[in-house]
């Protein structure tokens, strides 16, 4: 009986205690949140950034160079709006216009989207100031320029050979500084994530972009055909230029040999006058000289994996008196 007693009298104060605890969390947060809503409730100073981007420039214009991508708006607020304030989107659009251009630079006074920045922010927010005043963008006149576009390599199966490539257009039109597209000559197409091709395809292929420019049609859409490869072997006389009247000459060897894949469709209409192996006398600036250069000069269109030998030839001249 008297352990029954301890027993009960351990569980009332058991409870008596949970009770107290719970009292203590329940009082500890109703302190918090005054506390909290005191907090948020005062006015605060402080400064947010906004990143800034620019659209809609004059089509003949490229930025160059931007004296600042962001500005410092410093507030004056409560706690709330500043704590809502971390979790709005802080970046603004600006849009630029020919109206902007002032002595070869677009400048943007920070005063004229202000209104941007405080339709975001709460009627009862105070914008103290602003970092920078102003924005300057360096701009380059745009150029324009069509280019020619170079297939990209494929990874074909063994035995098999592209026999046409079929592209919407073989050239696009880029922009730029004219320092820039005068040095391009054509833009590399990048190859497709293709293994093992072994039969016909069609491809929305990507034209590679360094940057520097911008391409107008980044992607072209284009038909694959592929055919079974074969090889052949011709020996092809040499030619040589520019030989003066007064003057024979030998070559050693007078003959090149050249090996070549083709599709098997394409292959059988090729023949050896198809190909032309020159060199020249012109080369020949004195007696030391002992060999010269041998140059493929005509080739068939649609033929891969050319092979020659040899790329040098010895001589004999003769003086004809």
């Amino acid at each position: 009986m008297q352990l029954n007693n301890y027993f009960l009298k351990f569980i009332n104060n058991f409870l008596l205690g949970r009770v107290r605890l719970i009292y203590i969390i329940i009082f500890f947060f109703i302190s918090f949140s005054f506390w909290t809503l005191t907090k948020l409730s005062n006015e605060y100073s402080t400064i947010i950034s906004f990143e800034l981007e620019f659209d809609k420039l004059p089509s003949y214009l490229l930025i160059n160079d931007i004296s600042y991508n962001k500005i410092d708006v410093s507030l004056k607020t409560s706690g709330f709006q500043l704590l809502f304030n971390q979790f709005f989107n802080k970046k603004i659009k600006i849009k630029l216009s020919e109206n902007n251009i002032i002595d070869d630079e677009i400048k943007i006074k920070s005063q004229s989207f202000l209104h941007l920045i405080k339709d975001r922010l709460d009627s009862n927010t105070e914008i103290i100031g602003v970092f920078p005043e102003e924005i300057k963008i360096k701009y380059i006149k745009k150029h324009r320029k069509r280019v020619h576009l170079k297939p990209p390599t494929f990874n074909l199966k063994s035995g098999y050979g592209i026999s046409k490539i079929k592209f919407i257009s073989d050239s696009v039109w880029i922009n730029g500084s004219k320092e820039i597209l005068d040095k391009i000559n054509f833009l590399q197409i990048m190859s497709p994530y293709l293994n093992s091709i072994d039969k016909d395809f069609s491809y929305n292929f990507e034209i590679i972009d360094n940057g520097k420019f911008t391409i107008e049609k980044l992607n072209i859409y284009g038909d694959v055909y592929v055919e079974r490869f074969s090889e052949k072997t011709f020996s092809i006389p040499l030619v040589i230029k520019n030989l003066p009247d007064s003057s024979s000459i030998k070559l050693f060897p007078s003959h090149i040999d050249i090996t070549f894949s083709a599709s098997l469709s394409r292959i059988k209409m090729i023949e050896s006058k198809d190909f032309l192996f020159t060199t020249s006398f012109l080369f020949i600036k004195d007696s030391l000289k002992m060999f010269l250069p041998v140059k493929l000069e005509l080739f068939p269109d649609q033929i891969d994996n050319i092979k020659w030998n040899p790329k040098k030839v010895e001589f004999l001249i003769k003086n004809n008196f």
